[in-house]
Formats: structure tokens, C-alpha cells, sequence
């Protein structure tokens, strides 16, 4: 694992739309609150980082009742001079993000990752922007912990330890699965397979 941002007032260089929160969590610990979209890009170097990871992985948490959903982008050095770019030739991922409230889990996984076009491989080692949108307002924050490079591929990742109740959120090329941390149940069909969760596992099964 290696941390990018810490989101807990130990970080340097952080986007100017960030804030500290002693318990946006309600456990006493420090995170980050959003109110606008969270957009890291080539003045956030560190975040750019995105190499020899199979997932990148964040943790927020949305205060209130209502599930909303939010989006990802992601440009390369490629895309950002692509002429297929309006085609899809990035990371286009809005309206994708499926955001329960409470705990939320986001497990990206990046090993590899198609564009949204689909023909090519997303190059993670020329990230050049990441933009996360939670739908966060000043009405509304969300806060944030833990943007992390992870080993594993599928499976919450230290130092966050998911809690019976928490939500998942995977993504990996278009497919995206989203379901409640040890309750077991069939969530989504992946071309003829059956993806089944059961705690923090995740496999597939020929339907």
C-alpha cells in the first residue's frame, strides 16, 4: 500500500478546496472535508503518482439518509490531445459513482483499466488528472479519508477496515458493483457470470 493523501492533516500540498475536520467521521479522528468536487491534477504531484498498484482506493463518508451519484474522470497524457477524447477516449465516469450514505468504500481497480472509448489501455504512469464528484456542497459535505495505491484488486484495503453495514463501490473498466459489507447476495451480471460478494471477498460464477 502507499498512501497519496492521508486526508488527516499530515499531508502537504494539498487542493485549495480542502478543509480539516476533527470528526467529519464521528470516531475523533481528522479527515478532510469537501464541498466541491475533488480535482487532483499537476499542481497535486503527489496524486499523480499511479503506478505499480492494482486498485486505487478512497474512502468517504456522506452524512444523511439519501443515496446520490457522483462521477470519475480521468485524463492521461494521451487523451489529453486525443482527437477521440469526446468519443471517450479518457476515463468518463460520470453519473457512475453510485453513493449510498454513511461509509463508502471506493475500490478503483487499475490493473488494467480501458478508457470508457474502450480500445486502449488507460496509462496510469501519465495520469495527469483525477476528478472525483460526491456531489458535496456546503449544505451537503462529504468527508474523506485514505487516497491510497493498493495491492489488493478487490478487497478494502489497510489502513481503512471496513465494519458490517459500511457500503462497497467497485469499479473496474465499465462494469460496477455496489453492495453492503458482509451481507451476502448476487449484485450484478457480468457477461454471463454472477458476481457474488460474502464480507470483504469478491468471485464470479458461471450463470
Amino acid at each position: 500500500m502507499h498512501m497519496l493523501y492521508a486526508f488527516n492533516g499530515s499531508d502537504e500540498n494539498l487542493p485549495e478546496n480542502i478543509t480539516i475536520d476533527d470528526d467529519g467521521f464521528g470516531d475523533g479522528a481528522a479527515s478532510r472535508l469537501l464541498t466541491q468536487p475533488l480535482v487532483l491534477d499537476e499542481s497535486t504531484p503527489a496524486a499523480l503518482a499511479v503506478t505499480g498498484a492494482a486498485s486505487l482506493q478512497l474512502t468517504p463518508y456522506r452524512p444523511g439518509s439519501e443515496t446520490t451519484v457522483g462521477a470519475l474522470q480521468s485524463d492521461d497524457a494521451l487523451s489529453l490531445h486525443s482527437a477521440e477524447r469526446e468519443y471517450g477516449d479518457f476515463i468518463d465516469a460520470r453519473r457512475r459513482l453510485l453513493l449510498p450514505p454513511g461509509l463508502v468504500h471506493l475500490i478503483i481497480r487499475i490493473d488494467p483499466m480501458l478508457t470508457t472509448q474502450g480500445n486502449r489501455n488507460f496509462d496510469f504512469s501519465q495520469l495527469r488528472s483525477l476528478r472525483f464528484d460526491f456531489n458535496a456542497t456546503p449544505e451537503t459535505p462529504v468527508y474523506i479519508r485514505s487516497l491510497r495505491l493498493c495491492d489488493e484488486s478487490e478487497t478494502v484495503a489497510p489502513p481503512i477496515v471496513p465494519q458490517p453495514g459500511d457500503s462497497i463501490f467497485y469499479m473496474h473498466h465499465q462494469d460496477i458493483a455496489c453492495y453492503s459489507y458482509e451481507r451476502r447476495c448476487c449484485i450484478k451480471k457480468f457477461e454471463g457470470r454472477a458476481l457474488y460478494c460474502s464480507g470483504s471477498e469478491l468471485t464470479f460464477s458461471t450463470l
